[in-house]
């Protein structure tokens, strides 16, 4: 999932924080590749898992903040996705990530590129022209 132009949103901290959720998931990605040549990349996944936790909740806050400040409808609906998102997240963490570690980065990856990509171009774009 490299960083795509139609994930613009036209807000310059919104997009400069989306490439930065776009990097870690290239990292998930790198990962797979590291797992698929037989390296054993636990340290890595936990890290990234942090780090996406952390920036996560630094994005979301942000982004919550700037709806709430244009009084966004959807407000509510938005932050329980990024809820579910920073679960499902700490849910990877608490799994046994050197059990079938390969297939458990696998999983992790999809799950990023679906929900970021979705996120950004569906659940995102409800919003921004509010901003504009």
């Amino acid at each position: 999932m490299m960083w795509n132009d139609k994930f613009l949103l036209g807000i310059t901290e919104i997009d400069e924080q989306h490439k930065k959720l776009v990097d870690l998931v290239e990292q998930t990605k790198d990962l797979v590749y590291a797992a698929e040549d037989g390296d054993d990349c636990y340290d890595e996944v936990v890290q990234v898992l942090k780090e996406l936790v952390d920036y996560t909740v630094y994005h979301f806050n942000f982004e919550e903040n700037l709806m709430d400040s244009v009084n966004y409808d959807g407000l509510i609906g938005h932050k329980m996705e990024h809820k579910i998102f920073v679960r499902k997240i700490s849910q990877f963490m608490s799994d046994d990530l050197d059990e079938d570690q390969l297939e458990k980065i696998e999983q992790i990856t999809f799950f990023l590129l679906d929900w970021i990509t979705k996120h950004i171009l569906d659940t995102d774009s409800k919003y921004v022209h509010l901003l504009r």
